[in-house]
């Protein structure tokens, strides 16, 4: 067993997977999701982004790929601010409130270079985190959404993904009830 942010985690429970050359993802125009095969709860994923033209990139996990609904994390890579944002779907007919989204945590940090950074994600139970370079940015327990789709979205630009590293854990054995209580 390993102790990462705050965790035991048993290494016999992992499965990894890494991707040597780089991925580039663009959208010359509009908004466009670009996820991995599967469905993931609980994981630790690292990546090193770059922002190939002006616009907008993020991270998108435990998405349902029918609604997508599920978690966004906004990433301004020029300013160094990240947002954690939980996006959902109102019931039918709801009209201006059908697409309803809540901001969880918000971050800062200095880029040491404009347009480029090193992150790490985590979800593991309830626990989200995002760490830049070796600094913990998120750090928060939401129950939102247990499962879904990972990956980057892009708008209107392109983004290299490099040192892609992704590690699938098997779910906490302990609510977070009994985390919570002891």
């Amino acid at each position: 067993m390993s102790r990462r942010s705050g965790y035991l985690i048993n290494e016999e429970c992992v499965s990894s997977v890494s991707i040597d050359d780089p991925i580039e993802l663009k959208c010359q125009a509009g908004f466009q999701m670009f996820a991995f095969e599967g469905s993931f709860g609980c994981f630790r994923m690292e990546a090193t982004l770059e922002l190939l033209e002006e616009g907008k990139t993020g991270i998108i996990f435990r998405l349902d790929r029918r609604t997508h609904d599920g978690y966004f994390i906004s990433l301004d890579l020029f300013k160094g601010v990240a947002q954690l944002r939980a996006w959902g779907s109102g019931p039918d007919g709801s009209g201006e409130d059908m697409m309803q989204f809540k901001t969880l945590q918000a971050g800062y940090w200095a880029p040491e270079q404009r347009g480029r950074v090193d992150l790490r994600v985590i979800a593991y139970g309830s626990y989200l985190e995002l760490a830049v370079g070796d600094r913990v940015l998120l750090s928060l327990a939401d129950q939102t959404f247990q499962q879904g789709s990972l990956g980057f979205y892009v708008e209107s630009t392109r983004v290299r993904v490099s040192d892609l590293s992704l590690e699938h854990f098997e779910s906490p054995v302990q609510s977070d009830e009994q985390l919570a209580n002891g």
